[in-house]
C-alpha cells in the first residue's frame, strides 16, 4: 500500500493488536500527533526523519509450536522484502521485530535464526528482535524461561502456571544435552502424576478435564543434535481465568 493510501486512511489493512503501530511510533514517529492533553512535537521516535516501511507477518507461522523448525517463513519473507525494497531505494535499513519466541533451544540453530543470520551476513541490513518481556516474575506473561541442573542420582522440577482460557494451544519446550537421557514426569493442576515417560519412546498422551495433552521426546534433533521434551497443552477455551499450577520433573532414565 502506498503512502497516499496510508496517509489518506484508505489502506484496508488493519493492525488488530495495535502493537505494530505502537512500535512504529517509538522507532520513527515524527511527533506530530497530539493526545491526552499533549501538544505536537512533545514525543518523537528514535529516528523521526526515517521512512517507515511496514510488513505484517500475520504471526501464524511465527507461533507455530510443533513445526518450529520449519516455521516463521512469513517473517523471513518480510525481512527479505524490506531489505530488497531498501536496496532499490539505495537506502540503509534497520528492521525491527518486536516479537520473540519462547520455543526452540535458543542457540541460533533454528531455521528462523539461521535465516536471520543469512540476511544479516548478506549485508546492508540490521535486524533487531525483542529478547525481553518474558522474565518478569509473578505473572503468567512473564518468567517463561528457566535453566536447571539435574544432579547425579537426582531430579529437577519446573513449576509452570498454565492459564486454561487462552483459547489457543500452549506448550512447554525442554532441551538438554545429547549425551543424556532424561525421563519426564508431568503433574497436572489437580496433583495427578503422568509418567514417568521414557525418552526413547512416545509420543505419549494424557487427559485432563476431558482434553488430550501430548508429550513428545526427540533424541538428537536435526537442527543441533540435542535432546528435547515437548509438552503440548490441549486447546482449552473454557471461562476459567485461574492460573493452573503444573510441574515437570526430569530425572536420569534407567541406566543413565
Amino acid at each position: 500500500y502506498s503512502n497516499t493510501q496510508m496517509d489518506g486512511s484508505s489502506c484496508p489493512h488493519q493492525d488488530d493488536g495495535g502493537h505494530g503501530s505502537h512500535v512504529a511510533g517509538t522507532m520513527a514517529g515524527d511527533g506530530s500527533g497530539t493526545g491526552n492533553g499533549m501538544p505536537a512535537d512533545r514525543f518523537k521516535g528514535c529516528a523521526p526523519k526515517a521512512t517507515i516501511m511496514c510488513v505484517s507477518n500475520l504471526g501464524d507461522q511465527f507461533w507455530d509450536y510443533t513445526g518450529y523448525y520449519a516455521a516463521s517463513g512469513d517473517s523471513i519473507h518480510g525481512f527479505d522484502f524490506i531489505r530488497t525494497a531498501a536496496a532499490n531505494l539505495n537506502a540503509p535499513v534497520v528492521v525491527n521485530m518486536s516479537q520473540g519466541s519462547n520455543m526452540g533451544p535458543h542457540d541460533g540453530t533454528t531455521n528462523f535464526e539461521t535465516g536471520i543470520n543469512n540476511l544479516i551476513n548478506d549485508g546492508n541490513v540490521v535486524i533487531c528482535i525483542s529478547a525481553g518481556n518474558n522474565a518478569r516474575p509473578g505473572t503468567v506473561s512473564g518468567q517463561k524461561h528457566d535453566v536447571q541442573t539435574v544432579p547425579v542420582g537426582g531430579s529437577a522440577t519446573f513449576n509452570v502456571a498454565y492459564r486454561s482460557n487462552l483459547g489457543w494451544p500452549a506448550a512447554a519446550d525442554l532441551w538438554y544435552s545429547a549425551n543424556d537421557r532424561l525421563e519426564l514426569t508431568v503433574v497436572d493442576s489437580y496433583g495427578i502424576s503422568h509418567g514417568p515417560y521414557d525418552p526413547n519412546g512416545g509420543p505419549y498422551t494424557f487427559t485432563v478435564d476431558g482434553r488430550t495433552n501430548t508429550v513428545t521426546s526427540t533424541l538428537g534433533a536435526a537442527i543441533n543434535g540435542q535432546n528435547r521434551w515437548l509438552i503440548e497443552f490441549a486447546d482449552n477455551t473454557d471461562s476459567d481465568t485461574s492460573d493452573y499450577g503444573w510441574q515437570f520433573t526430569v530425572a536420569p532414565s534407567s541406566g543413565n
